[in-house]
């Protein structure tokens, strides 16, 4: 019983902290029974609970096995179905291995239970990169995810085992009400590995091993460094090639389609990769300068001051149990994020799932004492209206919050379609020349390959 308020909790938690987190197409809903999902993993803990979250099913995940030395985090990961597995790294450490014998004997008992999962019908998840991280590019793959696999199929006569590449990106991992997309990749049928396997067992291991990184590497966003990774998804927001305001999956796409591109193109062109980027940023700078985050609001003429006037309305409406929410969850929210950039300032990886879970410690105990304060000032009736009260004041405030940034990109929008229609024109014109001009390098350098 506790263990499922747990996890209806942290799932909520989740949807809360990510907003919105989108799913780009329907494989996941097509998976077999039987699937082994293979993962990217920028984001640690958290990225585990994002597959769920989407597929609203039970996923056995396999984790590195140190959290599962201490008693509070073994009970918690267990309530969210994760098998230890053990890293060379950790031996001798507390949840380690004592040597590498014992390493290979717990890892094997491991891969036993998610063959037995997968021959009951259950799915698993593995991050076949061994290890969380945020660097721009994939690390080398590990073999797991494919012994598994071949294993399990040749005990079913190799029929209803898959595995499904999915990729995660995160707009930006540590940010408070951020966007996420599940992209899930085109099932690798183990069952076309059967006669490979059945003469060179470890050969076709590493050869479903590269399957399993070519389908993942279509899937995740991939760059030379960080700082491409991080710029190329906003570029791909503004120059998507169709002329309307991409959506999430879209933009994903062509940011993929736009990295791709680039490789070729600084090889080819670099002269002109420079002018484009060189381009991208002015307009991105002119943009920030202005506080227009969405360059798409000034080409969608909407009736501003009848809109500003229902928002600002609804605004005023809500704003004495904002008020009252901000006031009651600021300091914590606050501390949560002081206490992470400062004291976790090399744990990039870990940096969201820390936010979150310091976050809702904070919170939670702020809203509790509060309660408790005013039950002792009021009453024990006005204490629990109190305790209550906490969580939907502070949904309300952040509601409040982002209905707010809202209204003030529109009337912005609006401002400058009212005061300085010169300006709106020439930065329409040049987002427009700046996603003719990506499209065009494009389609030069494809047509020259």
């Amino acid at each position: 019983m506790l263990g499922r308020v747990v996890r209806s909790l942290a799932f909520s938690i989740l949807r809360l902290f990510y907003y919105p987190l989108e799913v780009a197409n329907d494989r996941l809903l097509a998976a077999l029974p039987a699937t082994i999902f293979v993962l990217n993993h920028p984001n640690s803990v958290l990225d585990p609970l994002i597959l769920m979250t989407v597929l609203r099913r039970q996923v056995t995940f396999l984790a590195k096995s140190t959290p599962f030395g201490y008693k509070f985090s073994r009970w918690f990961m267990r309530q969210f179905g994760a098998e230890p597995i053990y890293r060379v790294k950790d031996i001798g450490l507390r949840g380690g291995a004592s040597d590498r014998e014992d390493m290979q004997a717990r890892n094997e008992g491991t891969f036993a239970k998610c063959q037995s999962l997968l021959r009951s019908g259950n799915a698993i998840a593995l991050f076949p990169e061994g290890t969380s991280h945020t660097e721009p590019m994939m690390m080398p793959m590990r073999t797991g995810a494919a012994r598994i696999a071949c294993s399990t199929a040749a005990s079913l006569d190799w029929n209803g085992v898959q595995i499904v590449p999915v990729g995660l990106w995160y707009e930006n991992s540590t940010r408070f009400r951020s966007t996420v997309l599940v992209v899930p990749g085109k099932p690798v049928e183990v069952a076309a590995y059967r006669e490979r396997y059945e003469d060179d067992p470890w050969k076709t291991v590493q050869e479903l091993t590269a399957a399993i990184e070519a389908g993942l590497q279509r899937v995740v966003l991939e760059a030379e460094t960080t700082e491409l990774l991080k710029s190329v998804p906003f570029v791909a927001a503004w120059t998507e090639p169709e002329g309307q305001k991409p959506d999430l999956a879209t933009r994903q796409a062509w940011a993929a389609s736009l990295l791709e591109a680039y490789k070729r193109m600084h090889a080819a062109d670099a002269d002109r990769v420079a002018r484009i980027e060189h381009a991208a940023r002015q307009y991105a700078r002119t943009l920030h300068t202005l506080g227009v985050k969405d360059p798409w609001k000034l080409e969608t003429p909407k009736p501003v001051l009848g809109y500003a006037a229902r928002r600002a309305l609804l605004l005023a409406a809500w704003m004495p149990i904002a008020c009252a929410g901000a006031v009651m969850s600021f300091v914590p929210y606050r501390l949560s994020a002081y206490i992470v950039r400062h004291h976790y300032p090399y744990n990039r990886q870990k940096a969201g799932a820390l936010k979150l879970i310091i976050g809702t410690l904070l919170i939670a105990t702020v809203w509790i004492l509060e309660a408790i304060t005013v039950g002792i000032l009021a009453g024990a009736l006005w204490g629990v209206a109190t305790a209550l009260a906490a969580p939907l004041f502070g949904y309300v405030a952040l509601r409040w919050s982002e209905l707010f940034r809202k209204l003030r990109e529109v009337v912005r929008a609006g401002w400058l379609r009212w005061r300085r229609e010169s300006l709106l024109v020439h930065l329409v014109a040049e987002r427009q020349r700046l996603a003719r001009e990506i499209h065009d390098a494009i389609a030069d350098i494809s047509a020259a390959e």
